[in-house]
């Protein structure tokens, strides 16, 4: 009986732990989308990220985006129109994995992974309204 009760105990055991190494791997996944976000880099010395502004980089870019993603068609439940829709969808990662490389909006970027790179900068500098 002692035997049968040890052998209960060590299972639980084991089994707490996987939950528990579970859990905080999917919370660690999950909190800030850090995998989307990297340094701003500079492609052939042509693309520079390094004062990019909501007002003369990112709407522009997004601008041809509007169509199809504002409130009232709301595609893909992504809303880009106007500053505060997409700040909102920029900080949740929607923006970037919409527009990243191998997805079908990516072709809409002018400037390709230029572009990309010009929002993500601006998403790294805290996404100001300026």
């Amino acid at each position: 009986m002692k035997t049968s009760l040890i052998k209960k105990s060590k299972w639980t055991l084991i089994i707490i732990i996987q939950v528990f190494a579970f859990l905080i791997f999917i919370l660690s996944a999950c909190e800030t989308n850090q995998f989307l976000i990297f340094e701003p880099v500079q492609i052939n010395n042509e693309c520079d990220t390094t004062n990019v502004s909501y007002s003369k980089t990112v709407a522009p870019l997004l601008s041809q985006c509007i169509p199809c993603h504002n409130k009232s068609t709301n595609y893909s439940g992504v809303v880009l129109d106007g500053y505060d829709n997409i700040k909102t969808n920029a900080l949740n990662g929607k923006l970037l994995t919409s527009i990243g490389k191998g997805s079908s909006m990516n072709s809409f970027l002018s400037n390709g992974d230029c572009d990309y790179f010009k929002i993500q900068a601006w998403i790294r500098n805290s996404t100001p309204n300026n």
